[in-house]
């Protein structure tokens, strides 16, 4: 997004924020304090017919939203969407070379809907190694664009979603004291997503799995807790 951009983003929320009232905003923050539960809430507001559509420009969606979207899919749809973005990758990249393309074809052929409901500990084997493959022939940011993040990272594009639920992630962001949830947060073999954390054991925080968790194709069972400090990423 460039800053004429994200000036015009600003100057639009600044308007819409003066036709809300200041109170349902708070209320929605204090109410729902962490953005995955603002993100599980919204969603299933939805209709099913709305959640399809959204599911059509799920890059348009913080990565929260992106999970709780798939998540209201049915395992066919999942697929569907996961393969399309992959797609569109490929037919955005005409310089990929064969190996490349074996390998995301290999990778979309594994985003199945029984992968993406019901992973077995073959189906995670089989994914890793390909995913890792594609890491080291694409590069860690565009792997985890393919096939973690489902998109760009948060806070590098125009959200789509609603005005009153941006102002309030703002406000939770901002002024909301947030306490940690009790769910695992990543798995210990294949890290975090920061720049300097890595992935601990737990402590004591709930395994999240199986579908969707931790890893490429949110796979993997969520079974540590992201600390600050060391390399991070996967």
């Amino acid at each position: 997004m460039t800053s004429q951009t994200r000036r015009r983003v600003f100057v639009c929320l600044v308007v819409a924020a003066l036709t809300l009232p200041a109170e349902s905003i708070l209320l929605k923050a204090l109410e729902t304090p962490t953005l995955e539960g603002a993100a599980k809430n919204w969603v299933a507001s939805l209709p099913s017919d709305a959640v399809e559509q959204a599911s059509g420009s799920i890059k348009s969606f913080p990565f929260a939203y992106r999970r709780e979207i798939m998540t209201a899919l049915p395992p066919g749809l999942r697929s569907k969407v996961w393969r399309a973005h992959i797609a569109e990758y490929v037919q955005n990249h005409p310089e990929l070379d064969s190996n490349a393309l074996a390998l995301l074809q290999a990778i979309s052929d594994l985003a199945s809907p029984d992968n993406l409901a019901h992973p077995t500990d073959d189906s995670r084997a089989q994914i890793d190694i390909v995913a890792n493959q594609i890491k080291a022939s694409l590069g860690k940011n565009t792997a985890e664009y393919l096939l973690y993040r489902l998109g760009p990272s948060d806070g590098t594009f125009a959200s789509a979603l609603p005005v009153s639920q941006r102002l309030a992630n703002t406000v939770r962001g901002m002024f909301v004291a947030l306490a940690r949830a009790n769910d695992c947060e990543c798995n210990l073999d294949w890290g975090c997503t920061g720049m300097m954390s890595y992935c601990a054991d737990g402590s004591g925080c709930i395994i999240k799995g199986p579908w969707p968790a931790c890893g490429w194709l949110w796979d993997d069972p969520c079974n540590g807790a992201c600390k600050a400090g060391g390399l991070g990423g996967s």
